[in-house]
């Protein structure tokens, strides 16, 4: 619920700085669909998801899990965008590999956890988001600041919505806790 406040507000804050900067997202309506995708891949799948999955996992295990999302950006890049990555980056990709299994090394990872498969489809996420995030941004047809109040307003309104069907709306109260 608060990450679907939170990002829908900032969708809508971004709104009045795009009017500001005389910037009409209409001009940009044949966009709107990797536009609100970006926003379902990043702040509904990949956030969402993250958050659901710290309800079975804890937040070191999800946190170090989620950054192997940068060698699947790196390995989808390579298939879906025709990058070729350079050395320095194979590397830090391997050093950051490294880290992780020296991290989990001593740990049993209990992979019947439902958290793990929560977390790989928040991974996903995230992973196409990158991909299409850099899609959208090498064309260089739409400004950046469309690219992130569209997805905000879209992504976050959606996990808003899904955060009131499966937690229902919040009570808030001053009343101290």
């Amino acid at each position: 619920m608060l990450a679907g406040i939170r990002y829908t507000l900032a969708g809508l804050i971004l709104m009045p700085v795009l009017k500001a900067k005389k910037i009409n997202i209409r001009k940009y309506k044949k966009k709107f669909w990797q536009l609100a995708l970006l926003g379902i891949l990043s702040f509904t799948i990949g956030n969402g998801s993250s958050g659901f999955a710290l309800e079975y996992l804890p937040s070191t295990t999800v946190s170090f899990l989620t950054s192997l999302t940068t060698p699947l950006v790196l390995l989808f890049s390579i298939f879906l965008l025709n990058e070729i990555p350079k050395a320095v980056q194979i590397a830090g990709v391997g050093l950051s590999l490294v880290g992780l299994v020296m991290y989990f090394s001593p740990q049993k990872l209990a992979f019947d956890n439902p958290g793990y498969m929560i977390l790989i489809i928040s991974m996903l996420g995230f992973t196409f988001y990158a991909i299409l995030g850099r899609f959208v941004a090498h064309s260089r047809e739409v400004p950046f600041l469309v690219q992130t109040a569209i997805p905000f307003l879209v992504g976050g309104g959606l996990l808003l919505v899904l955060a009131v069907i499966f937690e229902g709306i919040p009570v808030l109260t001053l009343k101290p806790a």
